[in-house]
């Protein structure tokens, strides 16, 4: 930052609104200075450094995920010094909200994604809260250089003004935001406990039901004995030469990839892809349509299933998936589905799928999964799978309503800390009464 840049700012200024007595207006060029100092690692090979990349630090918090020690000769590239003095501030993707300030006593590298700044007559930790402000993130993604990887016009960034009270305030403020930060944090730990503890509800039904399936007398039956009766009830999709992502069109036949299949057995269409109708019936021996189970038979989601839904009349599964179409005069689909997702077929799908560099069923090994069924004179118990699919739809619906629940929780936080920083740079947090600025 050159010198004669900083007295642009030094004349008294009016903000978006009116601060307290002795607090005043000034742009971030003014309590900031850029201090680019490089260093090559690769010149002190046998020297230990400490190095912080973008994805050691956490966004919207600043707190340190990780820390990397490495020598001067893993190092390849030049890096920025900085120390205890320092902010840096993430400028790629400012949308990541990445913001250190570097403890007391420490110094370190870091990647030149990172700008290390100076704070001058500012608290380096007020300075690191207010970067992290909803205001300034929206101001640097509206003045971005590069396409590719979107970097912040530092030049733009410094014009952005803060409210700035005395030295000895800031650091109060600091510490009142500390204090609330803290007690947030912690609710924010409890719901993730109870968010984890819902994540297992469904697993936790699947294991009640079917973990004494044999003390029922339940029989296991493999997958090829109940699918219906022609040369199209399991299958796989097409090759990869068969087909490629410039054969994807705006609407038409949807195409089903392991991206769709949502954590609790449904369908996703966030990301759906389709072809035309003429790729569809060059390929439709991968057809799938409503009812219709899709396993994932690759990869490291391999086992996920889904149904495909009623709302498409047919769709088109891809080379990692498998369309398994049951009898359903026989077993119930969604039954089958709560069956494959159970711990014992889980386990029977990784042993069958070990044999690779790369996990993946054949068709034929697909057939041969083993699921347990009700049975009743003889025959399987239609009635006892849709009455244990009612069942285990009850508590999907509980837990979704739960992860729902917590996942606006997770929002709730998000703003509530946004909006404890808006109080503290208005000088309206309190010094002793918690809920007031809660």
């Amino acid at each position: 930052m050159k010198q004669q840049s900083l007295k642009i700012f030094s004349k008294e200024e009016t903000g978006p609104y009116e601060l307290p007595k002795g607090w005043r207006w000034v742009r971030l060029g003014e309590v900031l200075k850029e201090d680019r100092k490089t260093i090559n690692p690769q010149d002190y090979p046998a020297e230990n450094f400490w190095l912080v990349t973008m994805d050691c630090v956490e966004s919207n918090t600043g707190k340190l995920l990780k820390k990397i020690n490495l020598c001067g000769k893993e190092i390849k590239s030049t890096k920025y010094q900085f120390n205890f003095n320092h902010v840096l501030y993430g400028k790629l993707r400012p949308y990541l909200n990445k913001v250190y300030a570097v403890p007391e006593g420490e110094r370190g590298i870091c990647t030149t994604e990172f700008i290390p700044f100076i704070p001058l007559n500012a608290d380096k930790k007020y300075i690191a809260f207010y970067l992290r402000k909803k205001e300034v993130i929206e101001f640097a993604m509206n003045n971005l250089t590069g396409t590719r990887q979107p970097r912040v016009n530092i030049e733009a960034l410094l014009s952005f003004q803060i409210p700035l009270p005395s030295l000895p305030e800031q650091k109060r403020i600091v510490a009142r935001i500390e204090a609330l930060f803290s007690k947030i944090d912690e609710i924010k730990r409890l719901r993730k406990e109870a968010n984890d503890l819902a994540k297992t509800l469904m697993q936790s039904a699947l294991h009640e039901v079917f973990s004494k399936a044999d003390e029922k007398g339940w029989r296991w039956v493999r997958l090829g004995e109940i699918v219906k009766k022609d040369k199209f009830s399991i299958v796989d999709g097409p090759f990869g030469t068969q087909l490629h992502t410039s054969d994807y069109v705006s609407s038409g036949v949807p195409l089903i990839r392991i991206k769709n299949f949502k954590y609790n057995f449904e369908f996703d269409e966030s990301d759906l892809k389709f072809i035309s109708e003429e790729k569809f019936e060059e390929l439709k021996r991968s057809a799938v349509f409503p009812g219709d189970i899709i396993l994932a038979k690759t990869g490291a989601t391999i086992g996920k299933v889904c149904i495909f839904p009623s709302k498409f009349e047919k769709g088109l599964i891809t080379s990692s998936c498998a369309k398994i179409s049951v009898d359903r005069n026989i077993v119930d689909n969604k039954f089958v589905i709560f069956a494959l997702a159970t711990e014992k077929v889980q386990k029977q799908i990784l042993i069958l799928s070990s044999g690779s560099t790369r996990p993946s069923l054949t068709l034929s090994q697909v057939a041969d999964l083993e699921i347990p069924l009700p049975f009743k004179n003889g025959q399987p118990a239609l009635d006892e799978q849709k009455r244990i699919v009612s069942y285990l739809d009850q508590i999907s619906e509980k837990q979704k309503i739960l992860l729902k629940i917590y996942e606006n929780i997770d929002n709730q936080i998000t703003e509530l800390k946004q909006s404890i920083l808006n109080k503290a740079f208005r000088g309206q947090l309190g010094k002793q009464n918690f809920n007031n600025d809660l």
